[in-house]
C-alpha cells in the first residue's frame, strides 16, 4: 500500500426535452436529450522503490481522461384498445461519440 492522493476534475452537462400530447384517445409523446462530459482524474502516488529511504523517493502520477456527447431521441404512441387491451409502440435511437485518454509518469515530481 503506497500513500496517495486523488485529483477529481470532473464535469457533465445535461440537456433534455421531452413533449406529450393527446389526441383523440392516443397519447403520443417525443423527446430529444444531449449529455456532454470531461472527466480529467489524477491518483498521484508516494513510494519508494526498494532503496533505502534516504535515497530518492519515486512519485507516480497516474492520469486518466474521458471526453463524451451523447445524443438520444425517442418517440412513443399509446392507446386503450379496450379497457383491459393497452397498445402501445415506441423508437429510440442512441449515439455516444467517447474518447478516452491516460497516461503514466514516473518520476521525483507529480
Amino acid at each position: 500500500m503506497y500513500p496517495g492522493i486523488y485529483s477529481l476534475d470532473e464535469k457533465s452537462d445535461t440537456f433534455q426535452l421531452d413533449l406529450t400530447h393527446h389526441y383523440k384517445k392516443v397519447n403520443y409523446g417525443a423527446g430529444v436529450s444531449y449529455e456532454t462530459g470531461d472527466l480529467n482524474d489524477a491518483h498521484k502516488l508516494t513510494f519508494f522503490s526498494g532503496e533505502p529511504i534516504q535515497l530518492v523517493q519515486q512519485k507516480v502520477t497516474d492520469q486518466q481522461g474521458t471526453s463524451y456527447d451523447m445524443l438520444s431521441a425517442h418517440a412513443f404512441a399509446e392507446s386503450w384498445i379496450k379497457n383491459n387491451l393497452f397498445l402501445s409502440t415506441g423508437f429510440m435511437f442512441a449515439n455516444l461519440d467517447d474518447t478516452f485518454t491516460g497516461s503514466r509518469i514516473y518520476g521525483d515530481d507529480f
